[in-house]
């Protein structure tokens, strides 16, 4: 009897943690979305400072 215990928590179990993995690629591909969506990139000047450059 206990090993049908068992086998139905084992299994339950394992469903859990099969929905968890699918449901955190599917928010992290909207979360990759959505941050595509919303980023604006950078808008360089003439007055702005290049990283490389070296300050004197």
């Amino acid at each position: 009897m206990s090993f049908f215990l068992y086998l139905i928590f084992t299994i339950a179990v394992i469903g859990l943690i099969v929905f968890l993995i699918r449901r955190n690629q599917t928010d992290k591909k909207d979360l990759e979305r959505q941050l595509n969506r919303t980023y604006r990139g950078s808008e360089k000047g003439p007055g702005d400072v290049e990283s490389d450059e070296v300050m004197k």
